[in-house]
């Protein structure tokens, strides 16, 4: 007997998402950890725009996102890059607050760009794992989320991949109507990675440790 395919399994939703902000946010970052859970302290500044594809699956539907990540000094050409998008991420450095500053700005020139319906906005604050660097109050991010009428506001670290997931799949959820569930929602709390902070102090007890056996086998030896 032969089997045949359900249509749901061949219907795949296509979505355009375009990450907009500052140089050295970590867009790129962020854009890989999605789509390859993968990152990279090296900073590779993007050139124009770079193009990523990601396929998922949400309540049951296969959804095919294109993914454009913009430079940071591409704004001469948002207009293109923006055109027909479903979405828009916008991405800023909580340790950067000129990157914050500037989200205003690269708020304005989308709205100004747009000649139909406008895009999903989301807000992405990155590097949330160095929160004792932070120069950004979170309450700022909140009130610009709401004047903004921003859809998707959330903490990020591509680095550690807090939130990440967690944040693109409710923005695809939002773009297709879609309610999530908690249960869904878990599905996509990635569990962040520590990250590595070494200070002078653990440096020097280690080596001091390691001095002091380097000196006890001596003795044993000279015994």
């Amino acid at each position: 007997m032969s089997i045949v395919p359900s249509e749901n399994l061949l219907i795949e939703d296509e979505l355009k998402i375009v990450v907009i902000g500052e140089p050295s946010t970590g867009k790129s970052c962020i854009v890989s950890r999605y789509c390859h859970d993968d990152f990279t302290r090296q900073y590779i500044p993007t050139c124009g725009v770079e193009f990523c594809l990601k396929r998922t699956q949400i309540r049951g539907r296969n959804v095919r996102i294109n993914i454009w990540d913009t430079s940071g000094t591409s704004s001469g050409l948002l207009t293109k890059y923006t055109y027909n998008a479903d979405a828009i991420i916008l991405v800023y450095d909580i340790t950067n607050s000129a990157s914050f500053s500037a989200i205003s700005s690269w708020y304005n020139k989308i709205i100004g760009a747009q000649h139909e319906n406008l895009p999903t906005f989301a807000l992405f604050s990155n590097k949330c794992d160095l929160e004792h660097k932070r120069t950004v109050a979170e309450e700022k991010q909140i009130i610009f989320s709401k004047e903004f009428r921003i859809a998707i506001s959330q903490l990020v670290s591509a680095r550690t991949s807090e939130n990440v997931m967690f944040a693109w799949q409710q923005l695809v959820a939002e773009c297709l109507g879609l309610k999530l569930s908690k249960f869904d929602l878990e599905q996509h709390l990635a569990r962040p990675m520590k990250a590595e902070i070494e200070t002078t102090a653990n440096q020097y007890k280690t080596t001091l440790s390691n001095q002091q056996q380097n000196l006890s086998s001596i003795i044993c030896v000279i015994q």
